[in-house]
């Protein structure tokens, strides 16, 4: 339920690990500073076996198109970009940014 302004997005990652790096994110009056990972579905985190590889230990946020009850397991803040979700964590991102992530 919190507004989450992303300040940088970070950098791109194509090798192991979450997709962007030293991302910029303000937070409940706070700046951090870590990783972003995405997915299609918020228990792709869990299927892709995220909790158990510490490469995965500095998420600041985690963006996924379509809302699940695996979301309320994540510990970092989430983000979900379906329209019209059913919980209150949708996203109200209107301008296009040139950031694209394929799946």
């Amino acid at each position: 339920g919190s507004l989450v302004t992303i300040i940088h997005p970070g950098n791109g990652n194509r090798n192991e690990g979450p997709d962007c790096k030293a991302a910029v994110i303000y937070r409940d009056g706070q700046f951090l500073r870590g990783d972003v990972e995405c997915h299609l579905s918020a228990s792709d985190w869990f299927q892709h076996g995220h909790t158990e590889d510490n490469q995965y230990d500095s998420i600041i946020l985690h963006v996924f198109a379509r809302w699940t009850s695996a979301a309320e397991k994540i510990s970092a803040p989430v983000v979900v970009l379906e329209k019209d979700s059913p919980k209150p964590f949708g996203c109200t991102l209107t301008i296009n940014t040139g950031m694209h992530r394929r799946y």
